[in-house]
């Protein structure tokens, strides 16, 4: 794939015409005498330093050949390549980035330049370094990481089929990687790591255990759920893979995550109870060992103390409609809904708690609306229409504010708990 971008997209840019005029058998062909000579011993006349920087000098003027010629050096033209990264024309850099990616593991040592040029100004040195990098070391952590980054960055739409392509080479060593990459908060990149996840199938399921379920579950954490009900993105539906293989096993490694300190693995835990109850992983029988773990998470949670007795007034404040109360009240009832919708919002643990309480404990919400009726009514109407809307965390949706346009979840009837909403 990348032969033919670099050849008949950028390459051919100071040329001032496209090599439409190579097929793909040709191209195919010269790039196969490319590794036939690299795989040949090297000439070492037509690989001495001299010669080299023949070739270097001819690069532009015709590249496939000249690329097959310090190919077939390998070792002896890596370091001279690797100064040609730093020069000042684009079309060299990308051509040399090209050439090294051609020489495979023989180029091991350009990776740190490589990485580098991911960052290049030219979209033609930012492909062809994504290239070359998923050729000479699709396995390296390193080059794992940074073809993800660039892709989270990357707006040029060529540049980023490539790197997609040499994240493709890799094979299942880079699974435990991807996996970290999966647990951060940054979405971008925790998303473009469970796309690749998915790539591998069945070959992700010997990491399927509790050395890496914490990873997996604290990448559940961040993930927003629900959109009309369905899953619609790769992270939710690699945890959709993962319990589905797992199935009723997962659930004592989930009663562990509960119990844990770290908190992502926690809310991961809840989220994957109320993901494998409602696709039916799981039935309520099989969740009930867990059921007291989440219910004291539930009573040590910011949410719960909206129950408390000293909050009782917050409540019912933040409860009254705006429309009908004078200034005064209105800037009272307006504070305590900011109050309460930074509680509610701020404390991912009690909501995920609450709404799998909810859903799996009929008795639970009995309970709930006798210790107080208003808060029972308050909270748990936006704990379910939170659900329902897209999501239990809505940080992204909030960030998504605009002076000139309000995010979609302005429109739902918890908008008035939304301080930018208002």
């Amino acid at each position: 794939m990348f032969k033919n971008i670099i050849f008949q997209r950028y390459i051919s840019a100071t040329l001032g015409i496209i090599y439409t005029a190579y097929s793909v058998v040709a191209l195919s062909t010269s790039l196969f005498t490319a590794r036939a000579y690299a795989r040949s011993p090297i000439d070492s006349e037509a690989c001495s330093d001299a010669a080299i920087a023949d070739h270097i000098r001819r690069l532009m003027d015709e590249s496939i050949d000249t690329s097959n010629s310090l190919v077939a050096c390998g070792n002896l033209a890596v370091e001279p390549l690797l100064k040609v990264l730093g020069d000042d024309d684009e079309q060299l850099r990308s051509l040399a980035a090209y050439t090294l990616g051609q020489m495979g593991s023989k180029a091991n040592r350009a990776i740190v330049q490589l990485l580098l040029r991911l960052g290049d100004r030219s979209a033609s040195v930012r492909g062809s370094a994504a290239y070359a990098l998923g050729q000479i070391a699709p396995d390296d952590a390193r080059v794992v990481r940074f073809l993800i980054r660039r892709l989270a960055l990357e707006v040029d739409p060529t540049v980023r089929d490539v790197a997609i392509e040499a994240l493709r080479q890799a094979t299942s060593e880079t699974i435990p990687t991807l996996l970290e990459i999966f647990a951060s908060q940054k979405d971008q990149e925790a998303e473009l790591s469970a796309q690749v996840l998915l790539n591998f199938g069945e070959a992700v399921d010997p990491y399927l255990t509790p050395e890496y379920l914490p990873k997996i579950l604290a990448g559940m954490s961040h993930i927003p759920w629900w959109n009309g009900g369905l899953l619609s993105n790769h992270r939710a539906n690699f945890a959709d893979y993962t319990l589905r293989k797992l199935g009723n096993e997962m659930i004592a490694h989930l009663i562990t995550g509960l119990n844990g300190p770290n908190q992502n693995v926690q809310v991961g835990a809840l989220r994957a109870l109320s993901l494998g109850y409602s696709q039916r992983y799981f039935d309520r029988q099989t969740l009930q060992p867990a059921v007291p773990k989440v219910m004291q998470i539930f009573r040590n949670s910011q949410l719960y103390t909206l129950w408390q007795s000293e909050n009782q007034s917050l409540m019912m404040t933040a409860n009254q409609e705006t429309m009908t109360a004078d200034q005064n009240d209105f800037n009272d009832i307006v504070a305590a809904q900011d109050q309460v919708g930074t509680i509610i919002f701020g404390d991912r643990a009690g909501l995920s708690a609450l709404e799998l309480l909810l859903w799996i404990d009929e008795s639970f919400s009995e309970t709930l609306r006798d210790e107080s009726q208003v808060a029972f009514e308050l909270v748990v109407e936006i704990a379910f229409t939170v659900a329902a809307a897209g999501g239990i965390e809505l940080a992204s949706a909030i960030r998504s504010y605009q002076v000139s346009r309000k995010p979609a979840i302005c429109r739902l009837p918890i908008a008035r708990f939304i301080g930018r909403c208002r």
